[in-house]
């Protein structure tokens, strides 16, 4: 029996049992220990614990990742509801703060981090109080159509935010439109949407209204005054050189202004766009847009004019001295002499035209055409070969002609 057994126990068989045996328990603790050391990555909801009364959080984010370790059959039945991630703000008052986050999990996962693991935020202290809302009309009314008055019913709504709101607070705003006014059959508008405006940063959730909506009462008049207005174009600038302006005229003349009654009081003229006119040696007319009376309630027609400006070169006057004074024609006597032999002349012009005329390039002269007499007085004739200047006059204006004749 003995010798049985022992050849049992070293028998093939056996022996391969055994090594089979050992072969899995090795397989499943090596396995085992991979399996519990597996990680996953959770992002989840930031929770806020013990949020003192009367303040509210501003600047935490919304969610955080979690890194948990645990086997992998742990973690695929993981319920994303059982972690939770938080920062505890017990006793705490109004400031900015960097909180720590903590975390807990079911008792089978190991935390491994939390990402961030602190948190930067603020506590904001809230305030209510009582405010008048304002009526804002966008757009424009029909002609002759103004806005007398217009109010909120309630008159007072309750504002309650943070204390920075309403030290930046511009104002609470009921934004109707004027076609809707116009339009609307009785003297209110409901509901309209309130909205607070301001320079704040705060979130707009954190800005409560009470009520949100209110009830719009208004009264419109239909009387309008109107008024004619001139226009005066406003010049900048200088003219070409040796050139002067003549005349500046507009057309129309004036304007037609109209707005609700006592709006157009101390309106006398109005300005056009500035019309630079430099180095301009002609006649010009151009559009410009007369600049409007200070109103959002006035209206004008029309809204531009035409600008003309008639420019001419600059006139001068000039006097030539010892201008020869010649004889042409003929008549029944060969040879004529002229007293004065020299004159005096007279002229006017532009700058460049008289620039160009000198004694020399002048021609005064007595015509003895057809004369008899031997001795006569005549008018003297200036020639001057352009048509930009003008005589004003000769010293003498007339001379003496003599005949010639041999003894």
């Amino acid at each position: 029996m003995k010798k049985l057994s022992s050849r049992y126990f070293h028998s093939r068989p056996f022996l391969f049992s055994i090594s089979l045996g050992i072969s899995v328990l090795l397989w499943f603790f090596v396995t085992s220990g991979r399996d519990r050391g597996i990680s996953r990555n959770l992002e989840t909801s930031l929770e806020l614990h013990n949020v003192p009364a009367n303040l509210v959080i501003v600047g935490a984010p919304k969610t955080v990742e979690v890194l948990i370790a645990g086997s992998a059959t742990q973690l695929s039945r993981l319920s994303l509801e059982s972690v939770h991630a938080f920062v505890n703000l017990h006793n705490l008052s109004p400031g900015d703060y960097t909180l720590p986050v903590r975390a807990e999990l079911p008792p089978t996962f190991e935390l491994k981090e939390i990402r961030p693991s602190e948190v930067p935020l603020r506590l904001v202290s809230m305030e209510s109080h009582g405010v008048s809302p304002q009526v804002r009309v966008r757009g424009s009314f029909s002609e002759g159509v103004t806005l007398v008055e217009a109010e909120t019913e309630p008159r007072e709504i309750t504002l309650t935010a943070p204390k920075e709101v309403f030290e930046s607070l511009s104002g609470v705003v009921a934004e109707v439109r004027a076609w809707e006014l116009e339009e609307s059959e009785g003297n209110a508008l409901y509901p309209v949407l309130l909205e607070a405006e301001g320079d704040f940063s705060s979130p707009s959730e954190l800005v409560r209204l009470e009520p949100f909506e209110v009830e719009v009462r208004f009264r419109l008049s239909r009387k309008i005054e109107t008024k004619l207005v001139e226009v005066s174009p406003v010049l900048s600038g200088e003219v070409s050189r040796d050139h002067r302006i003549a005349a500046v005229s507009v057309s129309p003349e004036k304007v037609l202004l109209s707005g609700k009654p006592g709006s157009l009081e101390g309106i006398l003229s109005l300005d056009t766009e500035p019309f630079d006119i430099s180095g301009i040696a002609g006649d010009v007319s151009r559009s410009f847009r007369v600049i409007p009376p200070p109103g959002e309630d006035i209206r004008m027609e029309p809204r531009e004019v035409t600008v003309s400006l008639k420019v001419l070169p600059e006139m001068k006057e000039k006097t030539l001295r010892n201008v020869p004074l010649l004889v042409r024609g003929k008549s029944i006597y060969p040879q004529w002499e002229v007293f004065p032999s020299r004159i005096t002349v007279h002229l006017q012009g532009s700058v460049a035209d008289l620039r160009e005329i000198t004694s020399e390039s002048l021609e005064a002269f007595v015509d003895v055409t057809n004369l008899v007499s031997r001795k006569i007085s005549v008018p003297i004739r200036i020639s001057l070969g352009t048509k930009g200047v003008t005589v004003l006059g000769t010293v003498p204006e007339t001379a003496t002609v003599y005949a010639k004749i041999d003894d």
